[in-house]
């Protein structure tokens, strides 16, 4: 009857509109998702810069430590000769 094909093309257009809502919501999750993950590759490659980065600053740390430490190893005996000026003038 005509009721019965007006109900199935109604049933046909309610299950069309339904696919066609679900699957704009499943495209949207997916690229809700997809920018989570550049998001995150991004913060990723900013860590990875910055540590890079301080790994080069405390690799300079490290080299200047050494070099003011052979410069101390230099003036250790000028110290020793300043404590002991030191320790006459004291006796005076």
């Amino acid at each position: 009857t005509e009721q019965e094909q007006d109900q199935e093309q109604d049933a046909v257009r309610a299950t069309k509109e339904m696919f066609s809502k679900v699957t704009d919501y499943v495209q949207s999750e997916m690229l809700a998702s997809s920018e989570d993950y550049k998001l995150l590759e991004s913060m990723n490659r900013k860590a990875a810069q910055k540590y890079s980065e301080m790994a080069d600053t405390s690799k300079h740390v490290i080299d200047d430590l050494a070099t003011l430490h052979e410069k101390y190893k230099t003036l250790e005996p000028c110290f020793a000769q300043i404590d002991q000026v030191e320790a006459s003038v004291s006796e005076l």
